[in-house]
């Protein structure tokens, strides 16, 4: 018997179909540009916003489908991309289950769901009721921020808004030098604000015990895969600035200089999860995500 992996040469993708070789199980690995295939892995390439996926031969022995594809981006839809992928997506991989009477749909969600506050929030939650009422028995994943040391990924959240910081910093940090060096005043450390609640809980959970708790559920329901101790918005704030040599504070209220209010506008995506939230969860412990966690983040993807 196998199991049928949507978005297996993704992020989440990869490592679930390695874990799932791991325990034995052949994996049939569908995406546009498909993994290279082994012993007990198959790539296919497919399309989930195609019929039948895209897919002209559908192998036999298949139980169940792992649908982990799915677009991640927290702007705008001007295209309507991330609808598409995420809510016209998860309906065909709907009907490739009926068609080929496949017996359980794992959905891989958001934590973030339930606040619709852009349209990926909005896409997944819409996404989950779909899969509610498939009449297809259903497993559903909430996974709050993934986070790896990993010089494989290099779109994660975290690093990409360290990066943002860097190049707006470097160029501040031009000017800064240029000034201090022409008055032959010492070099200050810079201090970098920007828009938050210093307090609220940033939920960073590593691949691994998404991966871990994904792989071994196999009864129906809705789980919430977050970190019961996540680290909060200004301590995530504090390991980055170690890192590129900034004093990076969070605050609700200050007054912005130019470069501040560059960076909040090259941000504004990030903003809601700044604020903080606390999202339930159903693991008991994880991986902690302290410096040390944050440092080696960024190395792996940065440098």
């Amino acid at each position: 018997m196998s199991i049928f992996v949507t978005g297996g040469s993704g992020f989440l993708g990869r490592a679930f179909t390695k874990k799932m070789i791991e325990k034995g199980e052949t994996v049939y690995s569908l995406s546009r540009h498909p993994v290279p295939g082994e012993r007990k892995l198959i790539g296919l390439r497919g399309d989930i916003l195609q019929p039948n996926l895209g897919l002209t031969d559908v192998p036999g022995g298949i139980t169940s489908v792992y649908h982990l594809a799915g677009k991640v981006s927290l702007g705008e839809d001007r295209d309507k991309t991330v609808w598409e992928t995420n809510f016209t997506g998860t309906n065909n991989v709907i009907e490739f289950c009926h068609t080929y009477e496949l017996n359980h749909l794992y959905y891989c969600s958001t934590a973030y769901s339930k606040f619709r506050r852009n349209p990926y929030e909005k896409s997944k939650d819409d996404a989950e009721d779909v899969v509610r009422t498939s009449k297809i028995p259903y497993t559903i994943f909430r996974p709050s921020i993934v986070v790896a040391i990993t010089d494989e990924v290099k779109d994660q959240h975290i690093p990409e808004f360290a990066r943002i910081m860097m190049k707006v910093h470097r160029r501040a940090d031009l000017v800064r030098r240029r000034i201090e060096g022409s008055l032959h005043l010492p070099v200050l450390e810079p201090v970098f604000h920007f828009r938050g609640n210093p307090d609220g809980e940033l939920n960073l959970i590593s691949l691994e015990d998404v991966i871990d708790f994904m792989s071994t559920i196999t009864q129906s329901g809705e789980f919430n895969l977050t970190n019961p101790q996540a680290p909060t918005v200004q301590q995530v704030a504090s390991a980055i600035g170690q890192m590129i040599l900034l004093n990076v504070q969070v605050s609700t209220e200050f007054n912005e200089t130019p470069i501040e209010f560059a960076f909040a506008r090259l941000t504004k995506s990030f903003a809601p999860y700044l604020k903080g939230n606390h999202l339930d969860s159903d693991l008991t412990s994880c991986a902690k995500i302290d410096d040390e966690f944050v440092h080696k983040m960024l190395k792996s993807t940065l440098l």
